[in-house]
């Protein structure tokens, strides 16, 4: 039940947006085991003139892509490989920009209703 944030300094065209979700659904697939039925993508832009580094307005492309997951189920080997694939799929991509992987307990978020703990541990909770 992957919830990803991918919010950039300038907008991106709906065919690099598409491509980038493509890629970021396949690698948390891949790479992290999670079921791409529940793997969701949503995209920010930052407001005009909101994006500094260096104490300097930016005009070009850095992101912040923030990844969540529940808390225990991937390795520190399928994280990093998982970063590095994210990071590639973003490309052409200023620095510095970041990738954060947030993992939450399971007993803290869910969907439809149901927390994660929940759905893996059922009524033995």
């Amino acid at each position: 039940m992957p919830w990803i944030t991918v919010e950039t300094s300038v907008e991106l065209p709906m065919e690099r947006r598409t491509k980038i979700a493509e890629a970021i659904t396949a690698a948390m697939s891949a790479l992290m085991g999670k079921r791409r039925e529940v793997t969701a993508v949503r995209f920010a832009v930052a407001a005009a003139g909101s994006w500094f580094v260096d104490a300097i307005c930016v005009d070009a492309l850095h992101a912040t892509v923030d990844i969540k997951i529940t808390r225990g189920t991937n390795t520190v080997a399928q994280k990093a490989a998982l970063l590095a694939k994210v990071h590639e799929a973003l490309q052409p991509l200023a620095e510095p920009s970041y990738l954060i992987i947030d993992e939450i307990d399971a007993d803290a978020w869910g969907y439809a209703g149901l927390s994660q703990a929940t759905r893996l541990f059922g009524s033995a909770l």
